[in-house]
């Protein structure tokens, strides 16, 4: 009778070998399993591509326009409140803040003979819906760097969260064809610095708008502020080891 007992304990031992066995064995097939996975998805992560793509040799380096003018006048004020390397920080960003609204992208005269190639990426969000990016014709590094050269990195990556539509296939930059348009309720801004130390400077901006849509376009009465409805906000510049660089830029991101 106690031979009997045994048998089924043995068995119970076999068993037990068995899966550690297979334990050890199935993280080494998990891997290789998701690394082919990982590389599937990388090759099909693009689902159309519309015409040629520069060659890299083709590709520039990241151009944006500059122009004082295109500044409210308030805010022309402002310089003479900064310095030369301030004043020059601040409309470097504010040029880069125009493209996001990416008409402002400088044309490259290499596309008066071509036409642009274009990306489409699934949308996951939107089953059978995708979205189109146009290339730019510039590097995507340069255009990193051109964003890193004025703002922190935190706020660089911040810039890019924000903006989303700027996206980088084979180190070109590509981006989404976008129109922001602007705030019709807003009618006056004030911009004044509240702050200077050795390691930082604060500009506030106040703006003021309108309440009701009727009044939209109208003309701002000073005498009349509390009748608008008024928001701040601060662009702070911080001195890093790379040098002054904006850390926030009013309400853009």
């Amino acid at each position: 009778m106690k031979t009997i007992k045994l048998i089924p304990l043995i068995c119970a031992f076999f068993l037990l070998c068995s899966c550690a066995n297979n334990s050890i064995e199935s993280p080494e097939s998990t891997t290789t399993a998701s690394e082919s996975e990982e590389k599937n998805v990388n090759e099909e992560t693009v689902m159309r591509i519309t015409g040629s793509p520069l060659t890299e040799d083709m590709l520039a380096d990241f151009e944006y326009e500059i122009n004082e003018e295109k500044l409210d006048k308030n805010e022309k004020e402002l310089k003479g409140s900064l310095s030369d390397e301030e004043w020059e920080l601040y409309l470097h960003a504010c040029g880069l803040i125009r493209i996001t609204s990416t008409e402002n992208i400088v044309w490259r005269e290499v596309f008066n003979e071509r036409e642009r190639a274009a990306i489409e990426y699934p949308d996951n969000s939107l089953a059978g819906y995708s979205t189109r990016y146009i290339e730019s014709g510039f590097t995507y590094d340069s255009f990193y760097k051109a964003i890193t050269d004025v703002f922190t990195d935190s706020a660089a990556d911040r810039y890019l969260a924000a903006y989303p539509w700027f996206t980088d296939y084979n180190g070109e930059l590509f981006f989404q064809s976008l129109s922001k348009g602007g705030d019709m309720s807003l009618v006056h801004q004030e911009f004044e610095v509240i702050n200077r130390s050795d390691d930082e400077l604060v500009i506030r901006c106040t703006e003021y708008h309108v309440i009701s849509r009727e009044k939209q376009g109208g003309e701002y009465n000073p005498d009349k502020k509390d009748e608008y409805l008024m928001e701040q906000y601060c662009c702070i510049f911080v001195d890093t080891e790379n040098g002054w660089r904006i850390d926030q830029f009013y309400d853009y991101f």
